[in-house]
């Protein structure tokens, strides 16, 4: 994995994020970027709920070669009010398939569905980072963010992007029912992830 660097400055914080190895944009930084690579033991396993392109799991996959990473996405159109997103060529589900198609690094797998859908077929596989990035609608995230505990290694991660961004108020709101009402708390924040870890009994 790459160093960062002493001080961050602006740049590191900019949206949407292109690299000219990979196709399609990432909508999360470069600092997020790194949170979610740090987050990632070096020979974990990674979940990715929603991967769009695939650009920061690709990227997160780069860090971390020996590592594992699954995403999963069921490749709807991009959300209306996502202005930036619809306004590029990654809007079209079909061209974000297979963008992640070519992104995709040898530690990648794909699955195409819900979070749902992969509990039912994988009940028993789980995972040291589960990173969360879906539907953005209140009922989808937190549906999801109850589902990942039973997924998640002892000790495990849970991150949640695009909290406390007013275009995504109800991804805050899902974040914030879930920390009050199941046994986790939101131990830190990096740009717009929230990080949560099990409580400590």
């Amino acid at each position: 994995m790459q160093t960062p660097p002493d001080s961050w400055d602006d740049a590191y914080d900019k949206l949407p994020v292109t690299y000219s190895h990979l196709k399609g944009l990432a909508w999360t930084t470069v600092r997020e970027q790194y949170a979610l690579a740090n987050f990632l033991p070096k020979q974990g396993m990674m979940l990715e709920v929603g991967t769009a392109s695939g650009v920061t799991a690709a990227i997160v996959a780069t860090y971390r070669p020996d590592a594992r990473i699954v995403s999963l996405d069921i490749f709807e159109p991009a959300a209306h009010a996502d202005e930036d997103r619809v306004s590029h060529d990654d809007a079209d589900p079909l061209k974000r398939f297979g963008n992640w198609a070519d992104n995709a690094r040898k530690n990648q797998s794909l699955f195409v569905g819900t979070l749902m859908q992969f509990r039912r077929l994988q009940p028993v596989v789980r995972f040291d980072l589960i990173f969360i990035d879906g539907g953005h609608n209140f009922e989808s995230v937190y549906n999801d963010l109850l589902l990942a505990p039973s997924l998640l290694k002892e000790g495990g991660t849970i991150i949640c992007h695009d909290y406390n961004d007013p275009t995504w108020f109800q991804v805050t709101d899902a974040v914030n029912q879930f920390v009050q009402e199941q046994p986790f708390d939101l131990v830190s924040t990096v740009g717009s992830l929230a990080i949560m870890k099990a409580r400590s009994i």
